[in-house]
């Protein structure tokens, strides 16, 4: 009966909407540099989400970042955002946050790693 009770709280906690100030606020979950251009990189992380997600990308080469807004298709809720950066190599750095939640749900931490690896690949 108490573990009823607990996941009945928690299912609050698991649906409240996120803003983009609300992931920009949580730490970065995991980062790492690509030998691929950042607009590049940011237009490959966008195609390669938008089967599951809707996907914001927003490229701005003068100053060499990209964010990638990631949220749910039904809600529209916001779930996570690359930023991706110019490198002076030419490459990129790719810095991913996700909303605080209770799990990593759908993999999303997960898919996000391996679809910054596989638009790295040649």
């Amino acid at each position: 009966m108490r573990a009823v009770v607990f996941l009945l709280m928690l299912i609050p906690l698991a649906s409240c909407a996120a803003s983009i100030d609300d992931v920009r606020a949580e730490p970065v979950r995991w980062s790492n540099t690509y030998r691929v251009p950042f607009d590049t990189m940011a237009n490959c992380l966008a195609a390669r989400s938008i089967q599951d997600w809707s996907v914001a990308p927003q490229v701005y080469p003068r100053e060499g970042v990209a964010y990638v807004t990631v949220a749910a298709k039904d809600s529209n809720t916001i779930m996570a955002e690359y930023v991706v950066r110019r490198q002076a190599d030419g490459g990129s750095l790719v810095e991913w946050r996700r909303r605080k939640l209770l799990a990593d749900l759908g993999g999303l931490e997960t898919g996000s790693r391996e679809a910054a690896d596989g638009c790295a690949r040649p």
